[in-house]
């Protein structure tokens, strides 16, 4: 909900994609920034993984945003979004090969600062 939620206050609408077995990979947010220059590249759907870890996040939750990129072309970045302070080496590399996006909990929390507290409490 809190990415959902940081996702629209920075101007996207969102979606929240069906769980299914049928599709490879996994995205729990699918943000639509409508940069409004006029034309098909203004539009950059961005999907975010997001996982609540302490200590690191590994590399299952980069490669679900990478399975899931690759067959919903779509998809045009992918974000992973973690309560961690770190991710492992495995993941770092995995992300950085794939132009992965990487918010860990620093970042989450300058995000939400940036946001607005108030968002926190929204229903």
């Amino acid at each position: 909900d809190l990415v959902e939620k940081l996702a629209r206050s920075s101007g996207a609408t969102t979606e929240r994609p069906v769980k299914t077995t049928r599709l490879a990979g996994d995205v729990d947010i699918i943000a639509i920034y409508d940069l409004r220059i006029g034309n098909e590249e203004s539009v950059v759907k961005v999907g975010y993984q997001v996982k609540q870890h302490e200590g690191t996040t590994d590399s299952w939750g980069v490669k679900q945003l990478i399975d899931r990129m690759e067959v919903d072309r779509s998809i045009t970045r992918g974000c992973i979004v973690t309560t961690a302070p770190a991710l492992d080496g495995t993941a770092t590399m995995l992300a950085e090969h794939n132009g992965i996006i990487v918010v860990k909990q620093r970042e989450l929390v300058e995000w939400i600062l940036m946001s607005g507290l108030e968002l926190l409490g929204e229903k």
